[in-house]
């Protein structure tokens, strides 16, 4: 007996084993007998049917029945049905992975999440109500009307409507567009309010959803930030389009928002030249950002209010037209790049700091540019509008780098502009001025060049505060007819007019502020008459030598001044008498307007600096160049100021022409008298190794000497050859003279 119940047990074990493993299936068939949950037995009148099917059960629900799913239900066998005469409800999930999902016309299926996978099937003709629809199918033919409350998402494959199926979105939902896609064939897809559309996945470009009425608000998240979706006509977002992750290309269409733009750091906008960007709505409306091979647009149109605003979260290049009517373009630290115009209805505001470059690239009339009153400043302007265009300024501007004006004008339009770093003009790129307009610069160094165009070269005020090392040059005339503050920092006029009207004063001047006259610029200025004065603030390249002229006239007139450096025995030609003669090595050329009555009184100052020679400030006077020779008058002593300075005074002048302040030995006729001067030739110049000296055959020089400015000997040597070569490497830099054996002198600048 025990020999026959050993292999009865190892039997039942192995039989017990198949089954628990699962090598052995077996398909059930599970009919509702009474309403209750899925969990329960009772519902089913003996055992439950599992919540993961795998197998090719047969799940039934008749009329009359109503089962709740109390847990998530998961259907995966090809041969697995589910059949719904009743109703099937619950908040929890069901995930048709492979099987059938069926019901009659007068059944209800209510669910929370519905999801069909790649092998699921609905044949359903009674109603499916869900929170959330999800397809991965590779199609999926629906003949019934799937009722979404939150999402519709299509993840992949085709949901094709057909007819008597569809779905119908409730008020607020959202259509997923993650890979898959829907076509209606008889069908229908019913919003019944506003709804949102969500761009994730695998999906490349953007559909027939956008187009529907009710259209709130779009997302885009895709898998990563290169992903690209892209339009496929013109998108209007009613509510607010936010960038997630990836890329939206406007493909060429036209982008509207009416609400608020979102920008994460991993999203953004590609543009191109044909696409337009409309924003529209009140108040904030978020940041944009654009693709690094996608800045460019057409046109860009903000009209969200007088107080609203938009912020760019990258570069962007605006080839049509800038519109802000009556908003604000938040610069945010980024680049705006200008190639059309800005729109005449345009009354908002661009928003600048520091970290902000605006560049004008188009060409005519550019419009006008306002900015707004707490963010008028940029990091740098560039305005290349080639050799006729022009742009006007609407508000005042603060460049704190570099002003770059490469072609065209830029029109102060009444305004103020400030610059904190250079200004450089190139080509056609100048300033048009305006008698309310003023100009500061404020940055410390080089300034650049001050270039106003031909037509228009006055302003009001120019406030000059850039270090005592600084220095602007003048590219043009220029005329101040309000106020020039010199606070630090130099004016090289070249050889261009400094015009102060009877309108305008000068302010300052100091041996760390004045203007440069080393050339044939004058500074001009209007004297009243009945004793009235004016100091003319002027000094050559190395040394500060102011002019006061006081006029004793009946008549006002006005009164240049150039300050050269050096004494010249033919007043402004000829031998430099400061390379060997004991005096101040600067001469004045002093010039009026007015052709009779003149009766002016001049006071020359300058520094302990520029006596050179043994020059004695106590036996000293001023000399007057005229009737072809420096004239000598009383000798006496210079009156001391503070700082180490000099001056003298001289009354009753009635003519005109240069002035310089002698000593008492002075010979002022002596190497004049010694040789005719001799022509020669100074290249290049400036000179930075080497400085050539070509002396024609008929002269007959016998030395050559380089002085600095200081009357310092730096060089002698005889002349050898036609063609003489002096080094000048070591030389610092600055402005030299080159004297032929002490009849001919030339400057030259040592770069």
């Amino acid at each position: 007996m025990k020999k026959i119940l050993q292999p009865l047990k190892t039997t039942l074990l192995t039989l017990i084993l198949i089954v628990s493993t699962g090598l052995v299936t077996m398909a059930a068939t599970y009919t509702a007998t009474t309403s209750g949950n899925w969990s329960s037995a009772g519902t089913w009148g003996g055992t439950a049917p599992s919540f993961n099917i795998t197998g090719a059960d047969v799940v039934i629900i008749p009329l009359g029945i109503a089962v709740t799913l109390d847990e998530n239900l998961i259907v995966n066998n090809a041969a697995a049905s589910l059949t719904v005469a009743g109703s099937l409800t619950g908040t929890t999930a069901m995930t048709l992975t492979a099987g059938t999902l069926s019901s009659t016309l007068t059944s209800a299926v209510t669910l929370g999440t519905l999801t069909v996978g790649t092998g699921g099937l609905i044949t359903s003709l009674g109603p499916i109500n869900v929170a959330q629809f999800s397809n991965s199918q590779a199609t999926l033919a629906l003949g019934s009307i799937i009722s979404v409350s939150n999402t519709i998402a299509l993840t992949a494959g085709v949901v094709q409507l057909n007819s008597g199926g569809g779905f119908t979105l409730a008020n607020g939902g959202t259509i997923n567009m993650a890979g898959g896609s829907y076509s209606i064939v008889g069908g229908l897809l019913t919003l019944t309010g506003s709804f949102n559309v969500l761009y994730s996945g695998t999906a490349t470009s953007v559909g027939l959803e956008t187009a529907l009425p009710g259209l709130q608000n779009v997302t885009v998240n895709m898998p990563t930030a290169t992903s690209q979706l892209s339009l496929a006509a013109d998108l209007a977002v009613a509510g607010t389009l936010t960038l997630t992750q990836g890329v939206l290309s406007l493909n060429g269409n036209s982008l509207t928002l009416n609400g608020e733009i979102n920008t994460t750091v991993n999203g953004a906008l590609l543009g191109n030249a044909n696409s337009n960007v409309l924003v529209n709505g009140t108040g904030s409306a978020g940041t944009i950002a654009f693709a690094t091979a996608g800045q460019t647009i057409k046109n860009l149109t903000i009209n969200i209010g007088a107080s609203g605003s938009i912020s760019l979260a990258s570069n962007v290049n605006v080839a049509g037209a800038l519109s802000l009517s009556g908003s604000s373009l938040n610069l945010n630290g980024y680049n705006l790049t200008l190639g059309g115009t800005v729109s005449s209805s345009t009354t908002g505001s661009i928003i600048g700091n520091s970290a902000s470059n605006l560049t004008l690239t188009g060409t005519g009339a550019v419009g006008t540019l306002n900015f707004s009153s707490t963010g008028n400043t940029l990091g740098s302007m560039t305005v290349n509008l080639g050799t006729s265009g022009t742009v006007l300024l609407g508000s005042n501007v603060i460049v704190s780098g570099t002003l770059a004006l490469s072609g065209g004008t830029l029109d102060l339009n009444g305004q103020s502009l400030t610059v904190s770093g250079a200004i450089t003009p190139t080509g056609t790129g100048a300033i048009v001025g305006n008698i309310a307009s003023n100009i500061t610069l404020n940055g410390i160094g080089n300034a650049g060049t001050l270039v106003f165009a031909t037509v228009a070269q006055t302003i009001n005020n120019l406030t000059v505060n850039i270090g005592s090392s600084g220095s602007i040059a003048l590219g043009s005339p220029a005329t101040i007819g309000g106020t020039l503050t010199l606070a630090q920092g130099n004016i090289n006029i070249g050889s261009y007019d400094l015009t102060i009207p009877s309108t305008g004063t000068v302010t300052g001047g100091s041996s760390a502020s004045y203007i440069i006259t080393s050339d044939t610029g004058s500074l001009i200025m209007t004297v009243a008459n009945a004793g009235a004065t004016a100091t003319y603030q002027v000094g050559t390249l190395a040394n500060y030598a102011p002019v006061t002229v006081t006029n004793n006239s009946t008549l006002a007139g006005s009164f240049s001044v150039i300050a050269h450096p050096g004494v010249f025995a033919q007043g402004t030609t000829g031998t430099d008498l400061s390379l060997t003669q004991p005096v101040v090595n600067t001469s004045w050329e002093v010039s009026s307007s007015l052709s009779t009555g003149v009766n002016v009184g001049l006071q020359m100052l300058w520094s302990t600096a520029m006596q050179v020679n043994a020059f004695d400030n106590t036996q000293a006077y001023i000399s007057h160049y005229t009737g072809g020779a420096w004239n000598t008058s009383a000798i006496t002593a210079a009156t001391a100021h503070a700082g180490g300075t000099y001056s003298l005074a001289l009354t009753g002048v009635t003519s005109f022409s240069p002035f310089a302040v002698l000593g008492k030995n002075t010979n002022t006729t002596a190497i004049r008298d010694i040789k005719a001067e001799i022509a020669f030739t100074i290249y290049p110049n400036p000179a930075n190794n080497l400085l050539q000296i070509s002396i024609p055959a008929s002269g007959t020089p016998q030395t050559l000497k380089v002085f600095d400015m200081l009357g310092n000997q730096m060089i002698s040597q005889p002349v050898e050859t036609a063609v003489t070569s002096l080094d000048i490497s070591k030389f610092a830099s600055g402005v030299y003279l080159v004297s032929v054996d002490n009849t001919s002198t030339k400057k030259f600048i040592k770069e």
